[in-house]
């Protein structure tokens, strides 16, 4: 298997879905043990960060690495809340953008601009 430069993933939700893009090929990898695919799924999460407490609370052995797994898509991979997580946090970003190139612009006149 060639070796992968991961981009650490840290727990941000808008990070979730390149980081498994990259991680689900050795999830997948049907010949590498689970030991080594937890020892890999430590090494692709950047340390003191939401991501590498979740795998803290499992000692890293092979049996872990599930029920790990299913931790950390249970937490960062919700399809259905990727968006809106990711969209809450970045609209206050925009309306600083907003507000520094036109002038006042308020948080509820973007939110009206969308609805119409």
């Amino acid at each position: 298997m060639p070796t992968l430069e991961f981009k650490k993933f840290g727990g941000d939700v808008k990070d979730w879905l390149t980081f498994w893009g990259q991680f689900k090929k050795i999830d997948e990898y049907p010949e590498m043990d689970d030991a080594d695919k937890f020892q890999n799924l430590l090494q692709a999460t950047a340390p003191k960060t939401r991501a590498r407490e979740v795998l803290k609370s499992f000692p890293p052995i092979g049996s872990n690495y599930s029920r790990t797994m299913e931790c950390l898509k249970a937490r960062f991979g919700r399809e259905e809340l990727l968006l809106v997580e990711f969209y809450v946090r970045e609209l206050p970003k925009l309306t600083l953008v907003m507000n520094s190139k036109e002038g006042r612009v308020t948080l509820s006149s973007l939110i009206e601009l969308k609805r119409n």
